[in-house]
Order: structure tokens, then C-alpha cells, then sequence
């Protein structure tokens, strides 16, 4: 990743998704490690034939607001707005099928 003052950093992180046991027609993101639920999302139609879920996790003083938006069959997005006492960034990430 390279931040816009030109500093690179590495970052992984791994995610389960499987279907909601509680949401009808959702599905849950779980920390790979832990298996402790990072969100829990249901679609909804944004009226332009693209699919938006949005949730939020607090991880100690930090919090996560992030937006999903599956855009057909082939393509998707997810942004996670992040604040905190040492944290104020936007992660804006394109997911792709190569077909």
C-alpha cells in the first residue's frame, strides 16, 4: 500500500464469509484467526442494478465503517472509513474477477 505522502507499507488480513445464520439472504465476514465476526451484511438494491450493504465494528478505541458494493457478476467494492485516537484514514478497495 502507498500512502498519498508517498510512505509504503505491507499489510495482510485474512476473512471467512459464509452465509448469516441470522440475516435472511446475508452473510457474515469472520476473522480468519479468531473466527470473531468483523461484520454481518444484508444487500439491498441501490436502484442502478448494484447491490450496497453497509456495517460497523469497534476494535478498542478504533471504529469501522465500511461500505460494500457488489456491482454484477464480476466486480465488487469495499470501503472501510477508519477512526481512532492514532487512526483517520479511507481504504477504498476494487475486488475483480479476471475472466
Amino acid at each position: 500500500m502507498t500512502l498519498t505522502n508517498g510512505h509504503t507499507m505491507n499489510g495482510r488480513q485474512r476473512y471467512i464469509y459464509q452465509r448469516s445464520p441470522i440475516l435472511v439472504n446475508g452473510f457474515d465476514i469472520l476473522f480468519d484467526r479468531t473466527l470473531q465476526l468483523f461484520h454481518s451484511l444484508k444487500f439491498s438494491s441501490s436502484g442502478n442494478g448494484r447491490l450496497t450493504a453497509s456495517a460497523s465494528h469497534l476494535c478498542n478505541a478504533d471504529s469501522y465503517l465500511s461500505e460494500y458494493e457488489l456491482a454484477g457478476e464480476h466486480r465488487f467494492y469495499v470501503q472501510h472509513t477508519v477512526r481512532g485516537p492514532q487512526k483517520d484514514y479511507v481504504v477504498l478497495t476494487t475486488y475483480f474477477r479476471v475472466v
